[in-house]
């Protein structure tokens, strides 16, 4: 008599990882012109990544890609972490967010938007700027020989 056991083997499929959450937060929010802005992101993973990736990093500014970071993210981490600096040389208001994406894992998330305040005064003691410092001081070293040689030669007489 032949016998045979029925053997079920159930196979799962891999889950796919999503970005769970996605924001983006900045140091400072009101700046005046010329004065840089420290932005800080995180993007939460759902499960911990197989391998090492390649991460793109778009950031925009009012709606328009103004730069492309490209990082590395280590294997077995749930949390990507990316920082970037701004400087706004115009006053106004500026929305800037960022694009992630992980090409080897076809998945992509906008960040939360932070919002910039640019106001058109310059920081204090910006006033006078370097080149007039030393246009500046060059008139006033001029001055003073021309004074002084008039005097020797007023004394001169």
């Amino acid at each position: 008599m032949v016998r045979s056991n029925v053997v079920t083997i159930t196979v799962r499929a891999k889950p796919k990882i999503t970005i769970v959450s996605h924001r983006l937060y900045a140091n400072k929010t009101e700046v005046d012109v010329g004065e840089e802005v420290v932005f800080m992101g995180a993007a939460e993973l759902s499960e911990p990544l197989p391998t090492s990736q390649s991460v793109i990093i778009d950031i925009y500014v009012n709606d328009k890609k103004v730069d492309t970071e490209v990082r590395t993210a280590p294997q077995g981490i749930k949390r990507i972490s990316y920082t970037f600096t701004l400087t706004f040389q115009e006053p106004g208001t500026y929305r800037v967010y960022t694009d992630l994406s992980i090409p080897g894992l076809g998945i992509k998330s906008e960040s939360t938007t932070a919002t910039i305040t640019v106001a058109g005064v310059e920081k204090p003691g910006a006033a006078i700027k370097i080149p007039d410092i030393v246009k500046y001081g060059a008139t006033a070293a001029l001055a003073i020989v021309g004074v002084y040689a008039g005097y020797r030669a007023l004394k001169r007489r």
